[in-house]
């Protein structure tokens, strides 16, 4: 996910996304370039092709701890963001809470992962049994989003059938919890691949931003630049995207991210409903990370 999606704007390109719904549901039976199997810890594993701008992909899998699977095989970039429903709710309950007062409690983020043309990216996550929304932004500098150009879809997860021991989850490098207002962060972070075990453990839903500074550059060169007031500074950015995931409340992910070295920085730009809508990083939600080589 771009660092430009942020804020306000997640929950925006969102009732785009949901407003986009009902035209997009035929493709849910489209199971096409497909695998689903369980691993031999208990892990789910479901894969989805991407294409423009459409998912092929089971229309059901079972819940529980899950390796999610975004296999890019379109000419543009793509996401894969889950977002469960409670039950009772539709799509309509959720463009009318958008519009009167923000991202519902009921509308339960469970992260995502972004994949470039011609590759593939997965994350692991606990499925809770239910109905999800699952869509993509793409990318804005190729226009609209893709979730307004038919790519969103809905899946049902049905209940567990596999227990996973914790000593099964994917071997954590480096574990983030993301509470009101900052990121704690256990463990040193190498440059190359490293796993991430994402939690959030505060009262709001929050996110994982991660940029890496290009060198010589510095956290206030970063400012301008994530504005959301006005065009952007003229140039290249003094940053680079590493990764995001968007969690609510008690919702745990294992994400794996390429660091090269340098400074690095976490942010949450996400509004706070209890401090008059403020970002989350101007009530401290900003962390800087130094990756040595």
């Amino acid at each position: 996910m771009s660092s430009k999606r942020f804020g306000l704007v997640v929950f925006l390109v969102l009732a785009v996304a949901l407003a986009a719904c009902q035209s997009a549901l035929p493709q849910t039976g489209d199971t096409a370039g497909t695998s689903e199997a369980v691993d031999q810890s208990g892990i789910n594993e479901a894969t989805f092709v991407a294409t423009e701008y459409v998912y092929q992909g089971p229309e059901s899998i079972p819940g529980g701890w899950s390796r999610l699977t975004l296999d890019n095989q379109g000419q543009q970039p793509h996401d894969l963001i889950m977002v469960r429903l409670a039950e009772g709710k539709t799509v309509e309950d959720v463009m009318a809470a958008l519009e009167a007062e923000g991202p519902p409690e009921w509308a339960t983020l469970y992260g995502g992962v972004s994949a470039q043309a011609g590759q593939s990216e997965s994350y692991v996550v606990d499925l809770e049994p239910g109905s999800y929304v699952m869509f993509s932004f793409g990318d804005e500098e190729q226009g609209p989003p893709d979730a307004a150009q038919g790519m969103i879809r809905t899946l049902t997860v049905t209940a567990a059938e596999s227990d996973v021991a914790e000593s099964d989850l994917p071997q954590a490098d480096v574990t983030v919890d993301m509470l009101d207002y900052t990121f704690a962060r256990n463990g040193d972070i190498q440059a190359g691949e490293q796993v991430l075990r994402v939690s959030n453990k505060g009262k709001e839903v929050h996110e994982l931003i991660v940029f890496r500074l290009k060198e010589g550059a510095t956290l206030e060169d970063l400012q301008p630049w994530l504005s959301e007031e006005g065009a952007p500074p003229e140039g290249e950015p003094p940053f680079e995207d590493v990764g995001s995931t968007l969690l609510s409340p008690g919702i745990t992910s294992y994400m794996t991210m390429d660091f090269q070295p340098g400074q690095h920085v976490f942010y949450c730009f996400l509004p706070s409903p209890a401090n008059e809508m403020k970002p989350h990083f101007m009530l401290g939600m900003v962390h800087e990370v130094m990756v040595e080589g």
